[in-house]
């Protein structure tokens, strides 16, 4: 992160969290090609058009209730990831355990915590019986 979100995690003693539709990624969160193609198969039935553009509809509105902390998780230092998250010249990386981090949280509330994981829309499928593939937990590594 750059300096002055360091400092200000210092001094709020928080995360920032961003909401999962105001991230630029119009794919956050959202279901793949794969998963459009296969669903017929997948529930031995056609599904109303009607019943589809309501899945749809839930799901884009999920992004405006879910709240995302990024991390990168790795053994080595990565320049992309210093571009991606930190000022020419100010960068500063935290290395915490996800498991101490997540412990951390103390606002009380049911919090979901899951690895991300990137893939090729047009081909992968993703898994349709939770929304965020994570249990819900009070603050518990998955």
């Amino acid at each position: 992160m750059d300096f002055t979100k360091f400092v200000s995690l210092l001094d709020t003693q928080a995360l920032f969290f961003v909401r999962a539709d105001k991230l630029g990624d119009p794919f956050e969160g959202s279901y793949s090609k794969a998963n459009v193609a296969l669903r017929p198969a997948l529930y031995e039935r056609k599904i109303p058009e009607s019943t589809m553009q309501q899945f749809a509809a839930f799901t884009e509105g999920a992004r405006r209730f879910t709240y995302i902390s990024c991390w990168h998780e790795a053994r080595r230092e990565s320049a992309a990831m210093w571009r991606l998250y930190s000022r020419e010249h100010d960068g500063i990386a935290v290395k915490a355990e996800c498991k101490a981090l997540t412990q951390s949280f103390t606002c009380g509330e049911d919090i979901f915590v899951g690895k991300v994981s990137y893939v090729d829309y047009d081909m992968t499928f993703i898994q349709e019986s939770n929304l965020f593939l994570c249990i819900p937990t009070q603050a518990t590594e998955l």
